[in-house]
């Protein structure tokens, strides 16, 4: 209920069936109309209201019936693209790594005493109004409708894997969806470009373990050894050419930062991000 916006007719269109949807994205059935709600999303207390209400799945619906009716309109998918990443408030481990997680390497065994120069990540990490993780700096370098395409498929894979990471954590570490735009510069997918790329610590970027070539069967009694193909679909990460999944900064700090990804697309990096504790 958003009382202070003015309603907004939607324009039929010759080509517009029953079915096209009302609300939001069916605002964009005309160019003049994504325009108007472009200038809606460009006022934050009116953007974050809308987009804190749409379902990632309404919104998908709402742009293909849309486009389907009158046309592929790019701004469409940009603006539901928009939508669903807006930033939120910092959940679950993004939030530790800013406020409450422990820096080995300084001598603080706590939170570092100089924050601006021992830190996780910098800028921090963001947590969209989806659910999904991803730099502060995202912009998008491939087109919004593919971009939107890979940001459905990455969470209904979310809800096909176990929720904990296990790798000897002591905690109770989560996988969380994250994506990552690429681009030419960044170069192939790396540890250390995909830790850099994310302004990882020097200090976390020089302490990662590859962790997908255990083919231990599970048996063993640490958690450690067990074999991620029940944690993690690895035939969802080798079906593409440039994959990782490792964890960076044991015995540098707590949690220390986990990573199951794989390059989807030329220009984007999706996958899974977590926190886990070692002692």
């Amino acid at each position: 209920n958003l009382p202070f916006l003015p309603p907004v007719a939607p324009t039929r269109s010759p080509k517009m069936d029953r079915g096209a949807p009302r609300a939001v994205f069916a605002c964009g059935a005309s160019v003049s109309h994504s325009r108007s709600l472009d200038t809606l999303l460009a006022i934050p207390p009116v953007a974050f209201c809308i987009a804190s209400r749409i379902p990632l799945s309404a919104a998908f619906l709402c742009a293909s019936r849309t486009c389907r009716a009158v046309g592929d309109l790019p701004e469409i998918w940009r603006l539901a693209l928009e939508a669903c990443m807006m930033v939120g408030p910092p959940t679950d481990v993004v939030q530790e790594w800013r406020e409450n997680w422990y820096c080995y390497w300084d001598g603080s065994f706590g939170m570092p005493r100089n924050p601006e120069t021992h830190y996780v990540f910098r800028p921090g990490l963001e947590v969209a109004l989806c659910g999904v993780v991803c730099p502060r700096s995202w912009e998008p370098s491939g087109p919004a409708r593919e971009m939107f395409k890979e940001l459905r498929s990455l969470l209904h894979l979310r809800g096909r894997i176990a929720s904990t990471i296990g790798w000897g954590d002591e905690g109770d570490g989560r996988w969380i969806p994250l994506l990552v735009p690429w681009s030419g510069v960044d170069g192939a997918l790396t540890t250390q470009s995909l830790l850099s790329k994310l302004g990882a610590h020097e200090e976390i970027i020089g302490a990662c373990e590859d962790c997908g070539d255990s083919d231990d069967d599970g048996n063993d009694d640490t958690d450690s050894s067990k074999d991620m193909s029940q944690d993690l679909p690895k035939a969802w990460l080798r079906s593409h050419g440039e994959w990782l999944l490792f964890h960076a900064g044991s015995d540098k700090l707590n949690p220390l930062p986990c990573f199951a990804v794989a390059k989807v697309r030329p220009d984007l990096v999706a996958g899974f991000i977590g926190g886990i504790c070692h002692t």
